[in-house]
Formats: structure tokens, C-alpha cells, sequence
């Protein structure tokens, strides 16, 4: 049995190697893996600094993504509609990935409170 199945639904979260690397993440659908990596099917959202947030770019794409200690891996519910998959920020400051109906992910690295 392998970890990660074609079908499942990836939150992928590109480790930055210096401060003013640009942050990446990528959500989307695994269409084939291996022990060393994965082929998704989604979205690149990059973030704005100007506007605070995460862009989608609006371009479907197919990433070949290595399963190293570049990046950090969330596997989401089935049921998540990748296309409907956006950033939101709670009151609190608190970033989240949620598609908008049950599914919702607190992804801060810090809390807003602190």
C-alpha cells in the first residue's frame, strides 16, 4: 500500500529557504505516485505581499512534486472540490483553506493572539 493514492486531494506547502523567498502552496489531485513523488493535477496559489493574502493563479496545472523535507504535505477529505479551494482569514487573523462548504484547514504558523 502506498501513503499518497491517485484520487487524494494535496495541500502542498513549499518550505521557503530564505526570508524573502516567495511562497508557494498548490492544491490538487494526485494522479499517479511514487516513493519519491507525487504527480498532482491543481492549482499554484502564490503570496501577494502587497494585499496580505494567497493568489490563485488562474491556470490549471500538473506539478511533479518530490516527497522531501522541501515541502509539507496535507492530505485533505475526498470530497474537496479543488476548484473551489480558496484562502480566508477569520477575524482573529487566523489564515485558513477552505472550499467554501464543510471543509476547512487552519494553516497559521503563528497564532494571531501571541
Amino acid at each position: 500500500m502506498q501513503l499518497i493514492e491517485p484520487g487524494e486531494i494535496v495541500h502542498v506547502i513549499e518550505r521557503r529557504i530564505f526570508q524573502g523567498d516567495v511562497r508557494r502552496h498548490f492544491v490538487g489531485a494526485v494522479q499517479a505516485s511514487t516513493d519519491r513523488a507525487l504527480r498532482v493535477r491543481g492549482y499554484l496559489f502564490v503570496y501577494d505581499s502587497s494585499a496580505s493574502q494567497f493568489q490563485r493563479k488562474p491556470e490549471l496545472r500538473v506539478r511533479l512534486i518530490p516527497l522531501d523535507n522541501r515541502v509539507i504535505l496535507n492530505v485533505l477529505p475526498r470530497g474537496v472540490e479543488v476548484e473551489a479551494v480558496a484562502y480566508m482569514r477569520d477575524t482573529e487573523g487566523n489564515l485558513s483553506l477552505t472550499d467554501g462548504a464543510e471543509f476547512e484547514l487552519d494553516i497559521s504558523e503563528f497564532s494571531a493572539r501571541e
